[in-house]
């Protein structure tokens, strides 16, 4: 089993809220949420955070850098069906000095679904790790 650390989003961290409804097509056979559907709202969660926090992704990279996700996991607790209203809380649980840890859980009502997590690497685009830009470091210091 994976060993995934703890999401828990400290108080003085601000979080974000995103709103989504499951479209039929997130939906399996069975009409469950299929899986692979939760990374579209982490991803949906960590743009709209960023957007609301006034840090586009398009102002989060340098010319010639970019910043892929490197690393990512879901866990789910529940399933999803179709045409629920869901909830994505998103914010950042750790910033190291290349990377940024970007945290979500997914709640229907008061019942969590699924909650994971993406690492995003600053990087050049030849794929080398680099240090975060000090303005963007500290910009991003004040949603941990």
């Amino acid at each position: 089993m994976i060993r995934a650390p703890r999401l828990e989003r400290p108080d003085v961290a601000p979080g974000h809220w995103h709103e989504e409804r499951v479209r039929f097509g997130d939906t399996d056979a069975a009409g469950i949420v299929y899986y692979a559907q939760v990374y579209h709202w982490f991803e949906a969660g960590r743009s709209e955070m960023l957007r609301a926090f006034q840090l586009p992704y398009t102002e989060l990279i340098e010319p010639g850098c970019v910043m892929p996700v490197v690393e990512s996991w879901a866990r789910y607790i529940t399933p999803a069906r179709y045409d629920e209203a869901l909830r994505i809380e998103t914010w950042v649980h750790e910033l190291k000095s290349a990377t940024v840890l970007v945290a979500h859980r997914i709640w229907r009502d008061d019942d969590l679904i699924a909650e994971g997590a993406a690492r995003l690497a600053h990087m050049n685009s030849a794929g080398r790790a680099l240090r975060l830009p000090a303005a963007l470091r500290t910009r991003l210091q004040e949603f941990e």
